[in-house]
């Protein structure tokens, strides 16, 4: 079973969607959260 097959049998409901996209935070924001996060977790600081 390919990939492509794996996800056209997966069906999901768009208001799960439209209620998990209410929950995440923009990219930016994402992005700079995610430089803080390396920046705290490099040993070498």
């Amino acid at each position: 079973m390919s990939f492509e097959d794996i996800c056209s049998e997966r069906r999901v409901d768009r208001e799960k969607i439209d209620k998990v996209k209410q929950h995440l935070i923009p990219g930016t924001a994402t992005e700079r959260l995610a430089d803080t996060f390396k920046v705290l977790s490099d040993p070498t600081r």
